[in-house]
Formats: C-alpha cells, sequence, structure tokens
C-alpha cells in the first residue's frame, strides 16, 4: 500500500481485556516502539488497524501487538509481522518536448498504465542544471499532453531554450524519479544584411539587400526617416530584396533601415541604418545682366557650375508669378518681342538633363529706349 500498513488479528476472549497495544519497527529484531493503544470491545473477534502515520516508500516495517488487561499489564508480544510499502510512482515514459513553434512548447508523455498514478507534476528552468519552478500540476494519470506558452501575462521568449521535468504523483503526493526534456521556441528571423541604397537619384532612392537564410521570409518592412532625425516611420514593403522609394524631396538626406518579418509574423531587429541622398536642383543662375540694343533686350549670366545642365529658361516677372518666354541652350538670350518705350522684368532658371529646375535667378528689369 501506499505510506499504509493494514494489521488484522484476532481478539482474546476474557473478561479482564480492556485494550491492545501495537508496536513497530524498522528492524525485526528490536527497537519496538508503542504506535497505538486500542479499546478492546466484547465479543469482538477480530480487530483491524491502519497505521498511516510517517510511513516511507518501499520501506519493509515490522509489528507486533500486546495485550492489556484492566490492571495495565500487557501479555508477551505476538509474533512479528512484516510489510513493505509501496515504492514511489513509476517515472514517465516518453517525455518529449517539441520546439520550433511560436512562442510555445510543446510537451507529450505515455499516460502511466498504474493505477496507483494520479497525476503528473512539470517544473521548468531556463538552465538544464539550474533551479526548476513548478509549471503545472495535471491531475488524471490518462493526461499526457501540455502546451507551455505563458509566464503569467508574458508569452515565451522567441529563440529560447526551456528545460522541463516532468514527475508522476499518487493520493499522498509522493513523486517519481524525473523524466527530462527540452526544446527552443522558433528564433525571430535574423537581421538583415547589406542593406545599400543609390544617392543622387532623381526624387528617388533605390534599396537593395541581402536574402534572409529564413525559409519562411513573407515581406521586408521598410522605414524612412529624414535628414538625422530619429523619427523613423514605415513607408512600405517588399516580398523581394528591392525597393524603390518614389517622389522624395530634391537635395534631400534621407536614412533607411530595414526588417524581416516571417510566415508567423516575426520581427527581425532592424539592418544597420544607411544614407541615401537625392539628386539636387541647380542653382539658380548668377550675375544675369542685360541691356536693350538693335531692337532686343540682350540677356546674359553666368554659365552653371553644374556638368549636366541642359539649358536655361527665361521668364518675365509678373506682378502675380512669372510667364515663360524662351528656353536657351547657352547662358544669353536675345528678347526681341519687347517694344520700344516698354519694360520687362526677367528672371532665368537652369534646368539639368534630368529636368530638375533651379530656383529663379535675381530679377532683373530691361526697359527699351
Amino acid at each position: 500500500l501506499i505510506r499504509e500498513v493494514k494489521l488484522t488479528w484476532a481478539g482474546i476472549s476474557s473478561p479482564f481485556l480492556t485494550a491492545y497495544n501495537i508496536y513497530r519497527s524498522t528492524k525485526s529484531d528490536g527497537g519496538f516502539l508503542k504506535i497505538k493503544r486500542i479499546s478492546a470491545a466484547e465479543n469482538t473477534a477480530r480487530y483491524e488497524y491502519s497505521d498511516t502515520e510517517g510511513l516511507g516508500d518501499n520501506t519493509p516495517y515490522y509489528y507486533t501487538v500486546t495485550a492489556e488487561d484492566d490492571l495495565k499489564a500487557e501479555t508477551s508480544p505476538s509474533a512479528v509481522v512484516a510489510a513493505t510499502t509501496r515504492d514511489i510512482p513509476p517515472r514517465p515514459e516518453k517525455f518529449t518536448a517539441r520546439g520550433g513553434l511560436v512562442k510555445k512548447v510543446e510537451l507529450t508523455w505515455q499516460a502511466a498504465p498504474q493505477p496507483e498514478v494520479e497525476g503528473y507534476y512539470i517544473f521548468w528552468s531556463t538552465e538544464k542544471t539550474g533551479k526548476y519552478e513548478l509549471l503545472k500540476k495535471i491531475q488524471g494519470r490518462e493526461n499526457n499532453r501540455y502546451v507551455d506558452e505563458s509566464r503569467g501575462f508574458n508569452p515565451l521568449e522567441d529563440g529560447t531554450a526551456y528545460y522541463y521535468m516532468l514527475t508522476s504523483y499518487n493520493k499522498v503526493d509522493a513523486q517519481s524519479k524525473q523524466a527530462q526534456a527540452d526544446a527552443t521556441t522558433k528564433p525571430r528571423p535574423k537581421k538583415p544584411t547589406g542593406l545599400k541604397g543609390a544617392s543622387t537619384r532623381v526624387k528617388e532612392a533605390p534599396l537593395t539587400w541581402q536574402a534572409n537564410p529564413e525559409k519562411d521570409i513573407q515581406v521586408y518592412l521598410i522605414q524612412r526617416a529624414e535628414g538625422d532625425r530619429d523619427n523613423f516611420s514605415s513607408i512600405g514593403e517588399a516580398a523581394a530584396t528591392l525597393y524603390t522609394d518614389a517622389n522624395l524631396k530634391d537635395g534631400t538626406t534621407y536614412r533607411y533601415r530595414i526588417q524581416a518579418k516571417d510566415a508567423d509574423n516575426l520581427l527581425s531587429d532592424f539592418s544597420d541604418v544607411i544614407v541615401v541622398t537625392t539628386k539636387p536642383r541647380p542653382q539658380p543662375p548668377e550675375n544675369l545682366q542685360g541691356k536693350y540694343e538693335s531692337g532686343k533686350a540682350v540677356l546674359s549670366w553666368t554659365p552653371n557650375k553644374e556638368a549636366d545642365i541642359s539649358h536655361y529658361i527665361i521668364y518675365e516677372k509678373k506682378f502675380i508669378g512669372t510667364e515663360k518666354i524662351a528656353e536657351s541652350n547657352t547662358a544669353s538670350y536675345a528678347d526681341g518681342s519687347l517694344s520700344p518705350g516698354k519694360s520687362r522684368n526677367y528672371v532665368v532658371t537652369a534646368v539639368d538633363r534630368s529636368g530638375l529646375e533651379s530656383d529663379v535667378s535675381a530679377e532683373l528689369k530691361v526697359i527699351a529706349k
């Protein structure tokens, strides 16, 4: 029996009998101590007693009984009888921990066939030889599965090894030896590497990077910040390893970083940050000069220093806004539409081969005399 020994004996027929004394020892040849006094009842032919006080597991115990009369005198001890308590429950078999799951570990084992098993204790640790804490008490020997998903309100950590011990227990909560298993939760994707960006592109920043090694990467998330600020915000996503950020400001510095997301929505750390600067607009033409001669307003200015200037645009500056007059491939222009006695205010812009146009030059007024 489990930490229990049941004793039975035949009663003595005597008018002076008042009680029976039960003695116990862990040795057959001595060391007996009285553990119980049972009052005798008249005409009782057989007595029973269950010893449950302080018994251990898988331990032999020896008993003898004496009869006691009304003068407290005891008979000689009975013959010694022995019984051994049941051993601790059997250790659970086929205990396994399934890893690679998202923020959880699935534990399974073979249900114990022994009827004395009443359930199981599961203990956990993040170190194989560390301190183990109680995770769950499972009632019912037929239960053979548990999913470990959280510590309080927090889910299990990604890519973390968890170590488990499993014991079975009986009705007195005696536990078996431990079965052990461990598993690692699914790790987050690795940090993306090789992020590059092309600068001096017109209003766009083409980005490329190396593919992550994980087979279930679904998408890469792209974030951008302007200038040297750290206020990154999401601007898009890409299933492949390239992305073009369009409609950007001219001559502006942007910072980029990316993040990988897998099929289970696990996110990697951000990649290293790169800096990309879009192509700037040309500088406004300088030193705009002009005079009226031979019936024309003759304009000239200093050629722009940019190597890819395509042409210049000459505008008339109005009270509100400007009106395009002409284009010139050189740093000069003769306007023959200015009538004698009239005046006109001119501004000039530079346009590069990418179609980027500068701000207007300083204003020049020409009077037709």
